[in-house]
């Protein structure tokens, strides 16, 4: 479940202590200098390496940032004490539930394609929330190009989107369309019904002596969902006739 929350003093949970019930508000507790202090979640940040906390002054605005050297979690009270010993949690909301939605998809704007800030994203998405995420880095190498870039980028939300009710498509692959006469798209695809498999070769660095091929096909009308398959051969950059041969009789 997730609260709506805003920064300040406004309540982000229902919470049982010591047997009396209670709102309070989420914070971070959070060693710094070999000293406690409660932190708000919104004056938290990661810069790819270690957690940061923004230090304000009476007026809200920044003064500095210092280093985390361990995080907790707290709660605040409405008069102001923390307790970290709760028998209950759950989260309240500031609007109507009925107004509430779950979360689809987060998206997330790096500074730069470093491999560190994607891979704690993922992490973070995948792993601890659950929820699709979609990173998106300004290249330098697609300034020239940003309708491919930004075309790749739809491609892949409409993937991470695609459900029961929101069927995304990339190409249109049926043979025939149900109550329609529209067959319209890449003529040949339309023309007969058509297998779509994908293969690709990688290798490691220096003297690794290993291939790996992954081959994948489309489950769907759609190309957007697909079954995948990998297989390991001796460095080479062409896929051996076996390997090929097994990769698409398995698919």
């Amino acid at each position: 479940e997730f609260g709506i929350i805003y920064r300040g003093d406004l309540p982000t949970h229902f919470i049982k202590h010591n047997g009396t019930n209670s709102k309070a508000r989420l914070m971070v507790k959070a060693i710094m200098k070999n000293e406690e202090k409660v932190v708000d979640p919104y004056d938290l940040v990661f810069d790819g390496q270690r957690y940061l906390a923004i230090i304000r002054d009476s007026s809200g605005n920044e003064m500095a940032r210092e280093l985390i050297e361990h995080l907790g979690v707290i709660y605040k009270l409405e008069d102001g004490t923390n307790i970290d010993n709760i028998e209950y949690e759950k989260p309240c909301y500031i609007v109507g539930e009925d107004l509430i939605q779950p979360i689809s998809i987060v998206f997330v704007f790096l500074q730069d394609d470093a491999k560190k800030n994607y891979d704690e994203v993922k992490k973070m998405s995948h792993s601890t929330f659950g929820i699709p995420s979609q990173c998106i880095v300004k290249f330098l190498k697609f300034e020239s190009r940003p309708d491919q870039y930004c075309s790749n980028i739809a491609l892949k939300i409409n993937t991470k989107l695609s459900n029961s009710s929101n069927k995304a498509r990339a190409w249109k692959t049926l043979y025939k369309v149900p109550g329609s006469e529209d067959v319209s798209g890449i003529p040949w695809r339309s023309e007969v019904p058509t297998l779509v498999l994908g293969f690709s070769i990688s290798h490691g660095l220096g003297e690794d002596s290993k291939s790996i091929i992954a081959g994948h096909v489309a489950l769907d009308p759609g190309c957007m969902q697909f079954a995948q398959a990998v297989s390991i051969q001796t460095k080479s950059d062409v896929i051996n006739k076996e390997i090929m041969w097994d990769l698409t009789q398995t698919l």
